[in-house]
């Protein structure tokens, strides 16, 4: 019962004396409820620079279905210290001598849960909401019940189920289940296929489903690409139902489901009252919420979450940083999979209309106010080439838009953005 942990969380707030510089970090399991208190120095790395939290090997690579695990830590105030300062703290310093707190040392509470193959974390201002601990270990419950549901490698999932039975008959479906077919069959007519729920037989083909990477023939191509349209789904609105129109049919929801989620997270904490955080599931997809530093006055200016984007090139760098206010970012990547055939590299992102990787973009990231439609868009945008990326964008102007690809010989890498406010943005220079 996860009820069970929560005198844990009570027993700890408020934190111990400032350790400046550090993060205090406390850990609590669902299988033995152990208890105990880590300090791990990350210097000054602010909450836009997401941190990964102490585990040993063992827990990072645990199985047991039942496992859970939950992370609470706080932020001490370091005015002084370099960016990537690890250097222990100076007890020296005094409150008399301390610069206001400026954004990156305001104290913050997170969570991490993982599932759906990632890491979530949610992050609040420390100490302005009493109900974010309840609030955090019910949305974990809340994303671990969407992933059994809406999980296709779950054999007993809804989705699952679907995927058997659908080929045969008309199945009814819970509404959130129908709630994201529509969604990814609208956003399919909006790319003109672009992005497809049904591209599964493209990825078995060419082994990115089972993560073993191989060329094929231009004939085994043909053969998956025609298991795949988003015209061989129709859906009752009246029934919620779906049918499919071809017995090959298959759909994946891995490409909008964490969106969703978040998402479902997003409308959950707004019936507790909690207006101010940010979340992310896999770094990948990310919702943000009011804003971190206090607001002086009620009609004062909200100035959001400051979010990395990481340079696609190497990962360890940043290309620029964006302050995200009421919305959410997903990020899509050809970098980080993939494989190479005569010296060439093949991107595990395949477009569904022609059944072929893309290498147009390195790295593509959406801004939307809905994380599903920004983590189905940035699939579809990685697809497109630059001229339908154009159209795309002009015809929706609701969709934010940055873009990553190989530079000339003048610059590594050039970005192109579309419907951003540049002011929220701010770049580094090569």
């Amino acid at each position: 019962d996860h009820s069970a942990l929560t005198p844990c969380l009570d027993r700890i707030l408020p934190p111990p004396a400032p350790r400046c510089g550090h993060w205090g970090l406390e850990t609590f399991r669902y299988d033995d409820l152990s208890h105990h208190q880590d300090n791990v120095s990350i210097g000054n790395c602010r909450n836009r620079r997401l941190p990964v939290h102490s585990m040993s090997e063992a827990d990072q690579n645990s199985t047991n279905p039942n496992r859970r695990q939950w992370f609470l830590a706080w932020r001490q105030p370091d005015p002084s210290s370099a960016i990537d300062s690890t250097s222990p703290p100076d007890n020296s310093d005094t409150e008399d001598n301390r610069l206001p707190l400026a954004e990156e040392d305001l104290p913050l509470q997170y969570f991490t849960h993982r599932a759906m193959a990632c890491q979530f974390q949610f992050w609040f201002p420390w100490g302005r909401y009493p109900q974010a601990a309840q609030a955090a270990m019910d949305a974990c419950l809340l994303i671990d019940q969407l992933e059994q549901q809406l999980s296709v490698y779950r054999p007993d999932s809804e989705l699952s189920l679907v995927n058997r039975f659908a080929r045969e008959s008309w199945i009814e479906t819970s509404p959130r289940l129908f709630e994201l077919l529509q969604l990814g069959q609208q956003l399919a007519g909006e790319t003109q296929g672009a992005f497809d729920l049904t591209s599964t037989p493209l990825s078995r083909a060419w082994g990115f489903f089972d993560r073993q990477p191989r060329l094929i023939p231009a004939d085994r191509v043909q053969e998956a690409l025609g298991k795949v349209g988003h015209l061989l789904l129709e859906l009752d609105l009246d029934r919620r139902a779906i049918r499919y129109l071809a017995p090959f049919v298959e759909i994946n929801l891995n490409s909008i489901g964490k969106g969703y989620a978040l998402d479902q997270v997003t409308v959950m904490f707004a019936e507790r009252g909690i207006h101010d955080y940010l979340i992310h599931g896999g770094q990948s997809s990310v919702v943000a919420r009011g804003q971190l530093l206090p607001q002086a006055q009620p009609a004062a200016v909200c100035t959001g979450w400051s979010v990395g984007i990481s340079d696609p090139v190497t990962p360890n760098h940043r290309l620029g940083e964006i302050q995200i206010v009421d919305t959410a970012l997903a990020t899509s990547g050809s970098m980080r999979q993939g494989f190479f055939v005569n010296g060439r590299r093949l991107s595990h992102i395949i477009d569904p209309r022609s059944g072929w990787p893309v290498d147009h973009w390195l790295a593509v990231t959406v801004l939307h106010p809905q994380a599903a439609q920004a983590d189905a868009l940035a699939t579809a945008l990685s697809v497109m080439s630059p001229s339908e990326v154009n159209g795309f964008c002009q015809q929706r102007r609701d969709v934010q838009a940055i873009l990553v690809r190989q530079g000339d010989s003048q610059r590594r890498l050039s970005i192109e953005t579309h419907n951003l406010d540049d002011r929220l943005c701010r770049w580094v220079t090569d």
